[in-house]
């Protein structure tokens, strides 16, 4: 009896155990796919080494500079023009309508006395005297060149203001018909017109006052008849320095021009320095840089 339980048993557990690998046998382990899940970028918190670099510049576009316009282009070539050699004073030089400097107020007239050396100190009167030259003959130099009042007005105003101060009078342009107008405003200023200005000073205020108005009409008179080989221009280059002199003007102030002018330089030179002495002697006489 207890071996036929026992042998219950043995058949019964043999049954369980083919069950099982029956079982186990028929499992299959079928791997998936691998899933293909994005990499992972580890992020970095530094610039990169690269960047997207602009597109590069054409290398053969070349940016043109701006190109300086010419005194010739400026002024219409009048100052470099060639003048040729005149049996009378030359008066084919160009007159151009450029101011020296602008009139102002006259300044009150400092307590200074000349010294022993007798240069001309700055004074209201004398920048008056000199301004009253300096306008006029400018404006009586373009009115030879036949241009209208509307052209010379503002200097003829200009002179008449500084006139007032020294107890002046302009004198009137001279009349002529155009053919020899130019030659008679010349022989104007380089005598009559010059002397009725310069002469009232000299006898109310200074001799040097006098020779400051000559000074101013006799240089600007060069616009007018100014060339190189002029053979006219010995006697005015004489009598530029000799007014320069008795003006009691410093040297350094006008000695340049008549360098110039006995070197016989170039038109378009002597005129510019024309201008820049008469500059000069105006800012000199009205205290500046003093």
């Amino acid at each position: 009896m207890r071996m036929g339980a026992a042998l219950r048993d043995v058949i019964f557990l043999s049954a369980t155990l083919l069950a099982s690998v029956g079982c186990w046998e028929e499992v299959h382990y079928i791997p998936t796919e691998p899933s293909k899940a994005p990499a992972i970028v580890e992020e970095s918190t530094r610039e990169p080494d690269v960047v997207d670099a602009e597109p590069p510049l054409e290398t053969n576009v070349v940016e043109e500079e701006p190109v300086e316009p010419t005194t010739d282009e400026l002024f219409g070539g009048e100052d470099s023009a060639v003048v040729p050699e005149e049996p009378a004073a030359d008066t084919t030089a160009p007159v151009t309508e450029e101011v020296d400097e602008a009139i102002v107020e006259p300044q009150p007239e400092p307590a200074v006395e000349k010294d022993s050396t007798d240069i001309l100190r700055p004074s209201r009167t004398a920048l008056a005297a000199w301004r009253m030259s300096s306008r006029w003959s400018l404006a009586a130099a373009i009115y030879a060149k036949g241009q209208g009042a509307d052209r010379y007005s503002d200097l003829w105003k200009q002179a008449n203001i500084a006139a007032e101060v020294v107890n002046g009078k302009l004198p009137e342009f001279p009349t002529s018909d155009a053919s020899d107008l130019e030659a008679t405003v010349i022989g104007f200023l380089l005598d009559a017109g010059t002397k009725q200005l310069a002469d009232p000073l000299a006898g109310e205020f200074d001799p040097q006052y006098a020779a400051l108005a000559e000074l101013a009409a006799k240089t600007n008179v060069l616009l007018l008849v100014y060339t190189p080989k002029s053979q006219q221009l010995e006697r005015l280059v004489i009598e530029i320095r000799q007014a320069a002199e008795a003006s009691g003007l410093p040297p350094e102030l006008w000695s340049e021009l008549v360098a110039m002018l006995e070197r016989r330089e170039p038109f378009a030179d002597v005129k510019q320095q024309v201008l820049a002495m008469h500059t000069a002697v105006g800012d000199y006489l009205a205290g500046k840089g003093e």
